[in-house]
């Protein structure tokens, strides 16, 4: 019995045999594939960190960006704004409200909703504003008269620009406001100053010039030539190194023409020509000036 039955066991252990091949073959397959998948997902874990990693700094950076800019916002001298194009804040720092005479920002969005209608003393001022900028995008140093939350008025320079989205439609207006009242209280003073100086300037070089003109009406027509020289001669000194060399400069800004001789008296003195006197005055004058 033993005998026989070997012939059977034997392709029964080769079958076996095969099995088992196949088996480890698998085994080891799977196994590499299995190593495979382990070290793709580590690669992937590793990527997913680095994205983690660096998605956290990019917070970190938006955080401290935002801080910053808050930071700005809230103390910043001048007044900062965001306003729809219709007109209305969407946000306002303290610098604004304090400058519009509001307590807080919260106190100013509450309060002054229709910027055209409310806040310009010139209405016309805002629509201007906006026109600008759907021409230009920016303004620069737009200057207007607006009402404080009292009823005071005051001068302001405006810059902003208009923001827009990817594909260029028009989202709000940002910028920045600066109380300029003190700068144009000075440009007034100085303007009533220069022109109090423009006048008074003006009274004494006619003074100046009528004198030198009575001078030489007098020596021509009236008085003795001897002294009209001495007299002349000390008008010129005045008339002609200090009045000239100031008057000049600013007559010539200002664009007005003053003449020495009155007219008619050049009619005279032709006519008095002839005469000894003339004669002499005009010698002795001409020596004075050489």
């Amino acid at each position: 019995m033993k005998v026989s039955s070997l012939p059977t066991i034997v392709p029964g252990l080769d079958w076996l045999s095969r099995v088992f091949a196949k088996l480890r073959q698998q085994r080891t397959s799977r196994t590499e594939e299995l190593r495979r998948w382990m070290a793709e997902l580590e690669e992937t874990n590793t990527k997913l960190a680095q994205e983690v990693s660096e998605r956290k700094r990019v917070e970190k950076e938006l955080r401290q960006a935002e801080a910053k800019y808050r930071s700005i916002f809230e103390n910043a001298v001048d007044g900062i704004f965001q306003t729809t194009p219709e007109g209305q804040y969407i946000s306002v720092n303290p610098a604004l409200a304090c400058i519009y005479g509001y307590e807080n920002p919260e106190a100013l969005m509450a309060n002054l909703t229709d910027i055209g209608g409310q806040l310009y003393v010139d209405a016309s001022r805002r629509a201007e504003f906006v026109s600008l900028l759907h021409k230009y995008r920016t303004v620069t140093g737009f200057e207007s008269q607006v009402y404080r939350r009292d009823g005071k008025i005051i001068w302001i320079t405006e810059t902003a620009r208009a923001v827009q989205d990817a594909s260029g439609a028009l989202l709000y207006y940002e910028g920045i406001v600066e109380d300029i009242s003190q700068r144009k209280r000075a440009e007034e003073e100085l303007q009533k100053a220069k022109s109090g100086l423009e006048l008074n300037f003006l009274r004494g070089l006619e003074s100046n010039l009528g004198k030198a003109n009575q001078l030489l009406d007098g020596a021509v027509f009236y008085g003795n030539p001897g002294q009209f020289s001495v007299d002349y001669q000390k008008t010129l000194a005045v008339t002609g190194a200090d009045v000239k060399r100031v008057a000049s400069s600013y007559l010539s800004r200002s664009r007005i023409v003053l003449s020495v001789v009155p007219k008619g008296k050049k009619d005279q003195a032709s006519k008095a020509a002839e005469s000894e006197t003339v004669t002499m005055v005009n010698k002795q004058s001409r020596g004075g000036r050489s």
